[in-house]
């Protein structure tokens, strides 16, 4: 995570100092053009005036490149020859803003001045602030042939647009011949090289060689093959909100509303999908007679590669489909004729044979990417809802018994249960009188446990005997073996120690710390033993601690190691002796509290032992294992154990006491038999004819889910099918023309 984190603020910093030093380099090179424009202007000398005409022309282009939409005003009416190298410098991003130069001055290139550009450049120009406007420009470019060749493509737009019978007006036809070099380009606050090209004008040509025979409108064929079905984006933003609304709905609350606004929203989105469209306003088709031609064009991602472009005409470049390209190349040269649409010059028709009607009609369409779209929607659905349904199978078992409006079983006894045999799925309300179960521990992990999720009902009598435990741990086992009292004068002078105030710690006195030495130096003997644990011996060092360290003794006793310690009170001579000493009632509770983990490591085998006896004693009558599938927590406890609590829970749980009146309600998931041979009740608790909302909502939005991907899987995949085998009869029916 800490190097992902890294990786995205070191690509932050390197995309911030790029377009930095991009932006100031571009910054820098405006400058530049400013000044060289600057040093320029004493030293042209003016050619001549502009004609009113030219600046009729010019000043729709007067407006500043990196502002657009400001206009610039000429300096004057003064021509003057600019000449020197070309090169393009910009800023490339969301918005680009690029800038021509020639001979280091930022210029304006009206018209198609920009296709008459070279290596090396004569222009003649006027000002306008920082930029020069292009007039002429190296013997081919003028104003006025710039206004007369825009009129003329508009003309032809026109006349193309209103399908005009007769011979289309031309168009002007640049014949461009580029050297082989590369050009460089540089996208940010870059320069673009021109290298220099062979440039004539045929814009005279009496005829385009293209002649508009009619115009119609396209055939429900041609557009539907234009338009096709779509992707189902519609519908699928219909199902997405639809199923956001089913998992909102799992709430009985405001569940039913949701829940309608979501069916609404489907039967919305099968409406869009499923319903049958209209075809639209048609597009205006042109009927044209021309000689068909092919050209190379540069492929500038791979030059060995060209492009390959039909014209029709002088320069009318037309779209053919891929399967009619080798149909194409047997009428080059030939006079032909085709139906375009006028807004993109696709071909419909083409001779006497390619048409695009007659191919949907005999080969249908083939759609599969708006099913695709909806499968995927479908798939994303289900998903999510297999991951938070407890259980697709019971879930719809649960909505099954809520829609029908079904009542839980009832039965008084384990065998009218295990007679009536009901099956998974049932609902059932059980009262009856059962314990809880001893669950052995996971082989070769963690500790037996007590288990009230598994209950047994009508089990045999309990009869077994507890190990019988040690006096001293006993003793231990029941606390309070420090007998105290008060003493007003020992807690004066504790107050005047600690600058009259005890500080909740209250000094008590013990007066029997000859027995509490006896009992702590039999515990230690004990775990000392070779299969006592190593916890346990560290505890006897911390209970010594306490009462030879923490408590203030008689001087008889301070200062010795604990053999010597014990020996001393124990000593013969010592038996009629009351020895007493002072300890803080908070060393006294650590005091027993280490007394008390103490006996928990004593007590260890004695209570494993216990556990196994009560395993073993445990038959008969019916299990009962209750599970909340809303809850996935696992309860299994592997750690470390209080077996002090351990061992009052078994005593109580095996006695009369631990039978206990209860009653479970829920689902019966399975029927299975326990290892002792038990019949064993797998029942749902989380699954009651009260929870029948929810269950009945995820059922339904599992149905959805499933209904979206077979149907839509399945007609993605003849889709596919179909498209693959339309292709093939399409390849084998232009063959054979």
């Amino acid at each position: 995570m800490e190097t992902l984190a890294f990786l995205k603020i070191a690509l932050f910093i390197i995309i911030a100092v790029t377009s930095l030093a991009s932006y100031f380099t571009y910054s820098g090179r405006r400058r530049e053009t400013a000044q060289t424009l600057k040093g320029l202007r004493d030293d042209l000398q003016p050619l001549r005036q502009i004609s009113n005409e030219e600046i009729d022309a010019l000043l729709p282009f007067l407006e500043d490149p990196a502002k657009p939409g400001t206009k610039l005003n000429l300096d004057s009416k003064d021509v003057y020859l600019l000449e020197g190298g070309y090169m393009r410098h910009g800023l490339e991003g969301n918005s680009s803003t690029w800038h021509d130069t020639i001979a280091g001055v930022e210029v304006i290139l009206p018209f198609d001045a920009a296709l008459f550009l070279g290596q090396h450049n004569q222009a003649e120009v006027v000002l306008a602030g920082n930029h020069a406007a292009v007039v002429r420009l190296n013997n081919g470019f003028d104003l006025l042939g710039g206004l007369a060749r825009q009129q003329q493509v508009q003309q032809q737009n026109d006349n193309w647009a209103a399908g005009k019978s007769g011979a289309l007006s031309p168009a002007p036809s640049y014949n461009l011949q580029f050297p082989q070099g590369e050009n460089a380009t540089d996208t940010q606050a870059g320069s673009l090289a021109v290298d220099e090209a062979s440039i004539s004008i045929t814009a005279d040509t009496p005829d385009s060689g293209i002649h508009i025979i009619s115009q119609r409108e396209e055939s429900p064929e041609e557009s539907l093959y234009r338009k096709g079905r779509g992707y189902g984006l519609l519908s699928a933003l219909c199902w997405i909100p639809a199923f956001i609304l089913l998992s909102f709905s799992q709430d009985s609350s405001s569940g039913p509303s949701l829940l309608a606004a979501s069916l609404a929203l489907i039967g919305l989105g099968c409406w869009l999908f499923w319903r049958r469209q209209k075809p639209g306003t048609p597009e205006k088709i042109n009927r044209v007679s021309a000689p068909l031609s092919k050209t190379l064009l540069p492929n500038v991602e791979r030059p060995d590669l060209p492009h390959q472009q039909y014209l029709l005409g002088a320069n009318m470049a037309i779209e053919l489909p891929k399967h009619w390209e080798a149909s194409a190349d047997r009428m080059l040269g030939q006079q032909v004729q085709a139906d375009l649409r006028v807004s993109d010059y696709k071909a419909l028709n083409l001779g006497l044979r390619l048409s695009i009607a007659d191919e949907v009609k005999r080969f249908p369409l083939a759609y599969w990417g708006r099913h695709l779209t909806l499968a995927l929607v479908g798939a994303a659905a289900l998903f999510w809802v297999l991951g938070v349904s407890p259980g697709a199978r019971l879930d719809a078992m649960l909505a099954y018994h809520w829609l029908k409006g079904s009542d839980a079983q009832q039965y008084d006894s384990s065998a009218a249960l295990l007679a009536a045999q009901p099956g998974a799925g049932s609902l059932l309300t059980l009262e009856f009188q059962g314990r809880c179960q001893v669950v052995p521990p996971v082989p070769g992990w963690g500790y037996h446990r007590i288990d009230c999720d598994l209950i047994r009902w009508d089990g045999a009598a309990m009869q077994v005997e507890a190990p019988e435990l040690n006096e001293t741990v006993q003793t231990l086992y029941q606390g309070g073996f420090a007998q105290t009292r008060r003493d007003r004068m020992v807690e004066q002078l504790f107050r005047i120690r600690n600058g009259g105030s005890l500080h909740s710690a209250t000094p008590v006195v013990v007066t029997n710390l000859r027995e509490v030495a006896e009992l702590i130096d039999s515990t230690c003997t004990l775990s000392a033993s070779s299969d006592a644990s190593r916890q346990s011996r560290h505890y006897c060092s911390q209970l010594q601690s306490i009462l030879m360290h923490d408590m203030q003794l008689p001087w008889g006793l301070r200062g010795l190691d604990w053999d010597e310690f014990h020996a001393t009170l124990t000593a013969p001579d010592q038996t009629d002796a009351e020895w007493e000493a002072i300890i803080l009632n908070s060393n006294l509770e650590q005091l027993y509290s280490r007394a008390r983990a103490m006996v928990s490591e004593l007590m260890t085998d004695n209570t494993e032992l216990f556990a196994k006896r009560l395993v073993a004693a445990q038959q008969g009558g019916v299990l009962l294992q209750q599970i909340d599938s809303s809850d996935n927590r696992s309860y299994y406890y592997r750690g470390q154990q209080d077996t002090t609590k351990l061992w009052e829970d078994l005593q109580y749980y095996s006695s009369e006491d631990g039978l206990q009146t209860l009653q479970i309600e829920g689902m019966l998931v399975s029927n299975q038999q326990h290892e002792d041979g038990s019949p064993l009740l797998l029942i749902d608790t989380a699954r009651t004819i009260d929870n029948g909302w929810p269950a009945t909502v995820r059922t339904l939005w599992l149905l959805l889910a499933l209904l979206l991907v077979g149907v839509h899987g399945v007609l993605t995949a003849r889709g596919l099918s179909a498209k693959e085998e339309r292709e093939k009869a399409l390849a084998k029916h232009c063959q054979s023309l």
